[in-house]
């Protein structure tokens, strides 16, 4: 699983991506949606990439639930 980046109208929106058989498949939220295919999404895609491991380069990423966003974490920055 990935952090993926895409702009709608020029705001940027945060979704998921994943390796599906050697092919990077995205998923991003959108009001009430969940855009997917090519034929909802359309421009480009940013894929963040992790090479390395958290010990070396001082920093990772994990995903949280929506809902404890906002929960205070000492090893969690926002």
């Amino acid at each position: 699983m990935y952090v993926a980046l895409w702009y709608k109208h020029g705001k940027p929106i945060h979704g998921r991506a994943w390796n599906n058989g050697g092919v990077v498949e995205c998923s991003f939220p959108y009001l009430k949606a969940e855009l997917t295919g090519a034929k909802d999404l359309g421009g480009q895609i940013q894929i963040l990439q992790y090479k390395g491991d958290h010990n070396t380069l001082g920093y990772w990423y994990e995903w949280i639930k929506y809902k404890d966003r906002f929960e205070k974490s000492e090893e969690r920055q926002r």
